[in-house]
């Protein structure tokens, strides 16, 4: 998987994951956050089993895939480095992410062991734009 993103839109949509995914859970898999690069999208899913966040954010995607990786980690990573445009990388489940003169390199779980609800089924979604919400 590989992607560029603009930092700031990255960093804004990690940050709205934080207040959902679990703090302290037996299950490690919830303190992260699903990432799937697809068609000059980047989807940020995060969960608490109760609660879900589904988000598109517009990337410059060079290879498709998906990993997760810890919400809080990958959020201290993005807010401290420097720049416009963050590189994300992932392969072997080690997520590089440059940006500028920094790199880091952080180990992620794989998408398929995701808690992915099958709300899909049980409800119908209606689509809004964000903007709408700000009223």
């Amino acid at each position: 998987m590989e992607f560029k993103i603009n930092r700031n839109t990255f960093l804004d949509g990690i940050q709205k994951t934080l207040g959902i995914v679990e703090k302290k859970t037996t299950l490690p898999i919830l303190n992260n956050v699903l990432l799937k690069a697809e068609q000059n999208k980047l989807k940020i899913i995060a969960t608490d089993r109760e609660i879900s966040l589904i988000s598109d954010y517009e990337a410059e995607v060079s290879e498709k895939g998906d990993i997760t990786i810890s919400a809080k980690k990958l959020y201290e990573m993005v807010r401290e480095i420097q720049g416009e445009i963050v590189h994300f990388t992932s392969s072997n489940n080690v997520v590089k992410i440059s940006c500028q003169r920094a790199m880091y390199k952080i180990p992620g779980l794989p998408a398929e062991d995701f808690l992915m609800l099958q709300m899909k089924k049980m409800f119908s979604f209606i689509i809004l734009k964000g903007p709408l919400l700000k009223i």
